[in-house]
């Protein structure tokens, strides 16, 4: 049996609007709230589509939820101008794969100082509290250590 944690740590990057807060794109630009928390919706759903109950979010046979990547290299082909690295806890209803997840909703833990992204402009960010910011060093090695916490208790 597999354990699926309640709380998930992930990269994910993330738009800066002008206003500062940052949000999602996809069909839709799905701002997260002030105090950095989001909940997935389902666009087929949100479209009329009804490929499954929106509250039925993330769905395996939909592609809906909110994303995280277990290794930088995953999220970074989503690194544009306008994005800022952020570490992600994802909690609610989940699905794991080997190399993120997809949960019903996240809240932004922390900003990742990343060398590989564009976006500097970390005292803009509109999120209450003020987030830490942290190296993409000690990022990495959090989540390494969160994952194994859970892995192990795959095994007991």
């Amino acid at each position: 049996m597999h354990h699926t944690p309640d709380r998930l740590l992930g990269f994910k990057y993330l738009h800066i609007h002008y206003n500062g807060q940052p949000y999602s794109l996809r069909s839709h630009i799905y701002f997260w709230d002030a105090r950095g928390v989001i909940f997935a919706e389902c666009d087929k759903y949100t479209k009329k589509k009804f490929a499954h109950p929106s509250r039925d979010t993330p769905n395996e046979k939909c592609v809906c939820g909110i994303y995280g990547g277990f290794d930088v290299s995953v999220v970074r082909e989503f690194d544009y101008w306008d994005c800022a690295l952020f570490l992600v806890e994802g909690f609610g209803k989940s699905i794991v794969y080997e190399n993120g997840f997809r949960s019903e909703s996240a809240r932004i833990v922390c900003i990742v100082d990343s060398p590989y992204s564009w976006f500097k402009k970390y005292d803009e960010i509109a999120v209450s509290p003020r987030l830490p910011r942290i190296s993409l060093e000690v990022a990495a090695k959090t989540l390494r250590e969160h994952r194994v916490q859970w892995l192990n208790a795959d095994l007991r």
